[in-house]
């Protein structure tokens, strides 16, 4: 729970479990945890709130996605289900919470031939696709309705990084290397490449970010992990902010 550091929320199977002191747990880990819910499925994607304490996402092996509500003082959660406009399914791989709005998350369901990105401003009431230049060039002969079936990437993981009140970097993992964008413009987002002559194109399959030094750190498939601390510059007169992101391996 990153407004609480002591607790910590834990999927089993269909399960959600937390606890609440996770810091005494010591070699007794079976102690201190409480089940809080059980939707059946396969947890496959959990994310927690900061700005606001108790809001749990959680999405499963089958492309559900869950909503709970007072999952910090809570011993019985009623998740919501909240895919209302999301038409893909399958694997759901990574969930992004805004720092700043609970209400906002993007959802990666990662998976070739499908729309992988989606993003809710509303707590997932609505969902707008958001792969923009990613979603590649459909194959020929393909319904237009069927556009997504094509050369695009599989993505496998969305950081959201506030800047400041008003200015964000959305950091993505995919298949084909890390993909970053300044501005969410629904399915006319623009994502550009990060690190090409580091990374590279390999298979990203997880980033974390530290606000608290601009830390960020990607975990790649066979090839180690690659780690930056991104500085972000807002020279005078010039109301947005610009990137400066330097990779570098760590040993494999």
């Amino acid at each position: 729970d990153p407004t609480d550091n002591a607790r910590m929320y834990l999927p089993r199977f269909g399960q959600v479990w937390r606890n609440n002191n996770i810091e005494l747990a010591g070699s007794a880990v079976r102690d201190n945890w409480t089940q809080i819910s059980d939707e059946g499925g396969t947890i496959t994607a959990i994310s927690a709130s900061e700005s606001e304490q108790g809001v749990v996402y959680y999405g499963t092996s089958s492309g559900r996605i869950y909503r709970m509500d007072n999952a910090h003082t809570s011993s019985n959660v009623t998740p919501q289900l909240v895919i209302d406009g999301i038409t893909s399914s399958g694997y759901t791989s990574s969930l992004a919470i805004d720092p700043e709005n609970a209400d906002r998350v993007i959802a990666v369901f990662s998976n070739y031939n499908i729309i992988s990105l989606w993003l809710t401003e509303d707590g997932g009431q609505n969902w707008t696709p958001i792969e923009g230049n990613l979603k590649g060039n459909p194959d020929p002969g393909v319904p237009e309705i069927l556009y997504f079936i094509g050369d695009g990437p599989s993505i496998r993981w969305a950081e959201i990084i506030k800047v400041d009140a008003e200015n964000e970097v959305v950091l993505l993992g995919t298949s084909v290397g890390v993909f970053s964008t300044r501005e969410i413009n629904a399915d006319s987002t623009i994502w550009k490449q990060e690190g090409a002559s580091t990374v590279g194109n390999v298979v990203v399959d997880m980033i974390d970010y530290r606000a608290a030094d601009g830390w960020i750190v990607l975990a790649t498939h066979g090839n180690g992990m690659y780690a930056a601390n991104m500085k972000f510059e807002t020279p005078e007169g010039i109301a947005s902010a610009a990137e400066n992101v330097d990779f570098s391996i760590y040993p494999n």
